[in-house]
C-alpha cells in the first residue's frame, strides 16, 4: 500500500489542491516561531473580495506576500527544505489567464525573509516521495514545452517533471534519481504509438510543414505521432540520460532533421526550469533508506471544521481518534510517538475523477502515513466491514490532503496517524 501511494505521487503531482481560489477557503496558522500564516480572501475597507491574499505576521509586523490573486496555496509549513531551518512555501496565479504559478519560500524564523522563488509551471508540490528523508519539489517544465514546435501546452499528455533538491543551500535538479518512474512513463508513450503513422512520420520532414497537401485525418495522425516521439525523448532527456534520448530520436525522427530538432530541444530546455536551477545531479536512481515512521502523539490529533466550502455544499468535519493517555503507555512507545501531530493545512472532501464519496452521513477510521513534509503519502479505511460507494474516492481524497508536519525532538518526521471522519450533506 505504502509503495503503490508513493509511486502515485508521481503521476499526479500536478493535481495539488488550492487553499483559497477566488477568495473561497481560508488558512492561518501559527508556528511555534511566533509567525503566523494566512491565506484568505482579499479584503478592502473590511469586505472580502473575489480573490485572495496571503501574509506572514509576526509580532507587529506583516508581511504581504500576495494580495489579489485569482489563487493562493501553502504548498508546505513547517518543514526543512534544506535552507537552514523550517520554512513555508507559498505559491499563487495573479490571475485567472495567468497560466504559471510563482512559487516562493520564505523562512519561518522570528523575522520572516523570502528565501527563494521559483515560476515556470503551472504547480509545485513539495514532498518527501521515497520517504527517505530527502524532501524533493516536483513540478513540470511547461515554460520549455509550451509551444514548442507550435504545439501548445494542453496538446501534449506528458509535459516532462523535474526533481529539486535544496543542497549546501543550492537548487540542485535531481530528476535523474527517478529514473524507475521515467521509465514508466516511456513504456506506456511507446505502446501509444501508431506503428503505420511512426513510418509515415520517419518520411516526412519533421516539420509537417506539407500538411496541407494531405488528407487531414492523415496530417493529425502525423502531429499525434510527433507529439508521442517528442515525450519519449524528453522523458529520456529530463531524466539525465541525454544518449539514450538521442538513440530513441535518432530511431523515430526523420534524418534530415535530427539536427535542427536536436538544438530546438536543448534550448526550450535551456529557457526553461534548468534556466533557475544552481545545479544538476547526473547520480541515477540510488539505493533508499526508509525513514522512520513515528506513531502520533497520546493527544488526539485534534477537531475542528474544515476549512474552505467542499464541493455540491457538502461538509466534513474530523476529530483525533481514540489514542489513550499517557499513562499505560511503555518508554518505548513514548520514544516511538511524535512530541506534536499533524495539523491540517488543506482538508476537504472533493469528487475525484468524478466519484464522490458523499452519500449521506457515513463515519470511517482513516490510516494516514503524513511524511516530514506534511504530505500524505498513504490512506487506507481502517473498518474493513465498511462497504459503500464512495470509499475509494474518500480515499483518493485523502491522499491530496496538507499537513504541517509532525515533530520529534524540533524536527518534522513522518507520522502515521488515525482520524476518524463523518461526512454529512
Amino acid at each position: 500500500m505504502l509503495l503503490l501511494w508513493v509511486l502515485a505521487a508521481f503521476a499526479c503531482a500536478q493535481d495539488s489542491p488550492i487553499v483559497c481560489t477566488n477568495g473561497e477557503g481560508e488558512f492561518s496558522a501559527k508556528f511555534e516561531t511566533g509567525v503566523t500564516v494566512t491565506v484568505d480572501a482579499t479584503k478592502r475597507r473590511g469586505l472580502a473580495e473575489r480573490s485572495c491574499e496571503a501574509a506572514l505576521v509576526s509580532g507587529n509586523s506583516r508581511l504581504t506576500v500576495v494580495e489579489g490573486a485569482a489563487e493562493v496555496d501553502v504548498d508546505l509549513m513547517g518543514a526543512d527544505l534544506g535552507l537552514g531551518g523550517p520554512v513555508v512555501a507559498i505559491q499563487f496565479r495573479k490571475s485567472e489567464l495567468e497560466k504559471r504559478t510563482t512559487y516562493e519560500i520564505y523562512s519561518l524564523k522570528k523575522t520572516p525573509q523570502l528565501l527563494r522563488i521559483l515560476r515556470g509551471s503551472a504547480l509545485f508540490s513539495a514532498a518527501d516521495y521515497k520517504l527517505d528523508g530527502k524532501i524533493d519539489i516536483r513540478t513540470e517544465d511547461a515554460a520549455a514545452v509550451d509551444g514548442f514546435e507550435g504545439i501548445p501546452l494542453r496538446s501534449f499528455d506528458f509535459v516532462p517533471p523535474v526533481f529539486l533538491r535544496f543542497e549546501k543551500q543550492k537548487l540542485v535538479d535531481v530528476s535523474a534519481e527517478y529514473g524507475q518512474e521515467f521509465d514508466r512513463r516511456i513504456a506506456a508513450l511507446k505502446a501509444e504509438l501508431d506503428r503505420a503513422a511512426l513510418s509515415e512520420f520517419r518520411h516526412s520532414d519533421g516539420m509537417l510543414a506539407t500538411g496541407f497537401t494531405m488528407p487531414m485525418e492523415e496530417y493529425r495522425a502525423l502531429v499525434m505521432v510527433k507529439i508521442r516521439v517528442l515525450e519519449i525523448v524528453w522523458a529520456y532527456l529530463y531524466s539525465g540520460r541525454e544518449d539514450e534520448a538521442w538513440h530513441a530520436l535518432s530511431e523515430m525522427w526523420p534524418t534530415a532533421d535530427m539536427d535542427r530538432i536536436r538544438v530546438a530541444m536543448l534550448d526550450a530546455r535551456k529557457r526553461g526550469m534548468r534556466n533557475q536551477v544552481d545545479e544538476v545531479s547526473t547520480s541515477g536512481p540510488r539505493r533508499v533508506r526508509q525513514l522512520a515512521v513515528f506513531q502520533q502523539a497520546a493527544t488526539p490529533v485534534g477537531n475542528g471544521s474544515v476549512a474552505g466550502v467542499p464541493l455540491k455544499d457538502n461538509a466534513m468535519s474530523l476529530e483525533g481518534a481514540e489514542s489513550g493517555g499517557a499513562t499505560g503507555r511503555s518508554p518505548r512507545d513514548l520514544l516511538r510517538s511524535v512530541d506534536s501531530n499533524p495539523s491540517a493545512i488543506y482538508m476537504r472532501e472533493e469528487c475525484v475523477d468524478g466519484a464522490c464519496s458523499m452519500t449521506g452521513r457515513e463515519t470511517v477510521l482513516l490510516d494516514l502515513v503524513v511524511d516530514d513534509a506534511g504530505k500524505v503519502r498513504s490512506a487506507k479505511v481502517d473498518n474493513a466491514t465498511l462497504k459503500w460507494p464512495g470509499v475509494d474516492a474518500l480515499v483518493k481524497s485523502v491522499l491530496r490532503w496538507k499537513f504541517i508536519p509532525a515533530t520529534k525532538m524540533g524536527h518534522a518526521v513522518a507520522c502515521e496517524i488515525k482520524i476518524t471522519a463523518w461526512l454529512y450533506q
